[in-house]
């Protein structure tokens, strides 16, 4: 085997290494970590709410998004939508305005794990007195 091949099959195996490194990194939670949550907003004025992960490509999971109602806010589960999507959702980079990670404090975070109820995850909303 020549110098040259040798050096490009331990190039070959430095690169996969460091991808499945990465893809270890990225999936952090399966070594017990706490999931991390992130609110993502898009440049259509859309806000949602999930497991975020931006390796090669943006992807939410575990997706929440806030509804107006007649009670306020409230917090909805993203498939549970009227037109059923399937998760995960994969984000077009050049439409996200900005991302950032939500503590696991949050009434959101709570409201995602069940630990509240997802209506009160969000504050009530004063509805405008009707004219008389």
């Amino acid at each position: 085997m020549t110098k040259q091949v040798r050096s490009i099959i331990l190039g070959a195996v430095i690169i996969i290494a460091a991808v499945i490194i990465a893809i270890i990194i990225n999936k952090a939670g399966m070594f017990g970590g706490e999931k991390k949550y992130a609110a993502v907003y898009l440049s259509t004025g859309e806000i949602y709410f999930g497991e975020f992960s931006n390796f090669m490509r943006p992807k939410l999971s575990n997706i929440f998004l806030i509804q107006q109602t007649q009670d306020g806010l409230a917090v909805q589960k993203f498939t549970n939508s009227v037109w059923k999507p399937k998760e995960p959702m994969y984000l077009n980079d050049e439409q996200i305005v900005f991302w950032s990670r939500i503590e696991s404090d949050s009434p959101i975070v709570q409201a995602i794990e069940g630990k509240i109820q997802p209506s009160a995850a969000a504050p009530e909303t004063t509805q405008p007195a009707a004219k008389k």
